[in-house]
């Protein structure tokens, strides 16, 4: 995968999580709920959106909380 595609990736998938919490959704989205998002609505491969994942939480995206993930406060 290109440096670009993955970065699109991860990009996305902040994103993801940033449409997904507060009001009335949870505070933070698990793994599960980002991959139906973006695999089953969205048609991206499993592998590529957990490269994501770990690419926001590497580059500070994104924070881990109690197993679920919730946008990094700048």
């Amino acid at each position: 995968m290109s440096d670009q595609s993955r970065t699109e990736h991860r990009e996305r998938v902040v994103r993801t999580v940033e449409y997904n919490m507060g009001g009335s959704a949870p505070d933070a989205l698990n793994t599960d709920h980002i991959r139906v998002h973006l695999c089953a609505n969205g048609g991206y491969l499993v592998e590529a959106i957990n490269r994501a994942i770990a690419d926001a939480l590497e580059v500070g995206e994104l924070r881990e909380v109690e197993g679920s993930y919730v946008v990094a406060s700048e």
